[in-house]
């Protein structure tokens, strides 16, 4: 059974727009390819979206994308210049993965996957690093890094270029493969190191810091200890998936269960919730 992709909904609709995950086996792409409804990928849709913007900032690496590109949404906002936004992810400060501004400056995360990046128009690529990823569609790590040298060569002249210069496959990438007059145009080379578990924790206490905000506006206050932070930390720290674990542990191990007691409690609402960590697992006390 197919849930959610079914021929009917896609009647009467003027275009398709799907993911590159989404091939033409799909039975609403198929649909719209019988009934001659244009098709187009979604990476095609941005990038005829960012060319309407006079600053586009695009987010790539293997790993890492998710976690930059929210700092950067975050930046952003703080300097209230209203960007528009596509992560691929959910962003508690915008309840949602997208957010549409009224600002000169658009960021996105831009995944390599069957090329999707090269549809775009950045005026600053970041390159965070490269692996053999994604070898389901690319050959070997030469071809990779081959896509991802098209990626930063589509910034024009006066655009920006930031390089992992610590990252061995990025660097060769630029060097081996692109033309002298862009390398030319690469006035700095700025390290992006990977995260450390303190680095963790500082992103743990700013994702609870947003979680405390979020109850505090339906009228619940939330409280928690160090050994909360910690579990957390030591539950999802990777150095090669970066925060994106973090993000999940947290709605796993503790958004969840404290969605099902504030339903469970309906009748009597929960005001109050403090978090700790007692023998292994996480517990919550509510009043």
């Amino acid at each position: 059974m197919t849930i959610g992709h079914l021929p009917e909904s896609v009647a009467g609709a003027d275009c398709v727009i799907r993911t590159a995950a989404v091939h033409d086996s799909n039975p609403e792409i198929a649909a719209a390819h019988a009934a001659g409804i244009p098709v187009f990928e979604r990476a095609q849709a941005w990038g005829s979206i960012m060319r309407r913007y006079e600053n586009a900032l695009c987010i790539s690496g293997t790993h890492g994308k998710t976690t930059t590109t929210s700092m950067a949404t975050h930046i952003f906002m703080a300097a209230q210049a209203d960007p528009t936004v596509m992560i691929g992810g959910t962003l508690p400060i915008l309840g949602t993965g997208h957010r549409v501004g009224k600002g000169k400056t658009i960021i996105l995360e831009s995944c390599e996957y069957c090329n999707s990046f090269l549809s775009f128009y950045p005026t600053l690529a970041v390159i965070l690093n490269i692996e053999a990823d994604h070898l389901d569609f690319f050959k070997d790590l030469e071809d990779v890094e081959h896509a991802f040298r098209a990626f930063a060569d589509l910034v024009p002249p006066g655009g920006t270029v930031l390089a992992n210069g610590e990252d061995a496959n990025t660097m060769k990438a630029l060097e081996g493969f692109l033309r002298p007059e862009f390398i030319n145009r690469v006035d700095a080379v700025i390290t992006f190191n990977r995260l450390s578990k303190e680095n963790f924790k500082e992103i743990a206490k700013i994702m609870l810091g947003e979680l405390v905000t979020s109850l505090g506006d339906k009228g619940i206050t939330f409280t928690y200890d160090d050994s909360l932070v910690e579990f957390l930390v030591e539950k999802s720290f990777s150095r090669t998936y970066g925060a994106r674990n973090l993000r999940r542990t947290i709605q796993k191990e503790l958004e969840d269960p404290m969605a099902t007691k504030i339903i469970d409690s309906y009748e009597h609402p929960i005001t109050q919730v403090k978090a700790t960590v007692e023998d292994g697992a996480i517990r919550l006390y509510t009043l």
